[in-house]
């Protein structure tokens, strides 16, 4: 997923320089096995939208991991370190490890995040701009995942219980894949210029 931060407008008060808007440029989507595949898929994806943005040719790519049970974390950075000016994100309390955790807490943040931006239609995916080296319609794909992520509630089996929740597009054999790294690439670009929760 390639997300833009971006000034809303010249800033010239302190209210404006909260004011962010971000563009989607593109995503990519591949079901494998193999990690090679995945590692290379991402190199192809960045060298792409270097290309055909000349805009971005020199510029830094903040590159956001989701890190949870595994070490594919740690595995792609090994892989894709030597990516020209490029960056790994990590958690500012455990910077010995690459990439970004989504506890349940954090995923709470992500939504109301997003929520906030696509309400006051503060972030974009353009078709004319978009960037899928695949041409899998991940575009399509991403619209989707949208469509159906949210909170999905179960009931107490006893009075002893409390509501649980979860939050996802999963419901139903779906995948948010594309979805999730939407809401964690915005979440982390904004709390990157914010505070120190993330560091590189």
């Amino acid at each position: 997923m390639a997300y833009v931060p971006a000034p809303a407008a010249p800033v010239s008060s302190p209210a404006a320089t909260n004011q962010w808007h971000g563009q989607v440029l593109g995503a990519e989507t591949l079901q494998t096995k193999e990690p090679d595949k995945t590692f290379e898929l991402l190199r192809r994806h960045v060298d792409t939208l270097r290309t055909e943005h000349s805009m971005f040719f020199g510029s830094r790519f903040l590159l956001v991991i989701e890190r949870n049970l595994g070490f594919e974390a740690e595995h792609l950075f090994r892989a894709c370190a030597d990516l020209e000016n490029a960056q790994f994100v990590k958690e500012a309390k455990d910077t010995s490890r690459i990439g970004v955790l989504t506890t349940l807490e954090r995923k709470q943040e992500f939504v109301t995040y997003a929520n906030v931006m696509l309400r006051e239609t503060r972030v974009f995916a353009w078709d004319r701009d978009w960037v899928n080296t695949q041409k899998n319609k991940t575009r399509t794909t991403l619209y989707e995942q949208l469509s159906f992520f949210g909170y999905t509630f179960s009931a107490p089996e006893n009075h002893f219980q409390r509501e649980k929740f979860a939050i996802s597009g999963k419901a139903a054999g779906g995948k948010d894949d594309l979805c999730m790294a939407l809401l964690i690439g915005m979440y982390v670009g904004t709390k990157l210029r914010n505070d120190q929760t993330f560091v590189l």
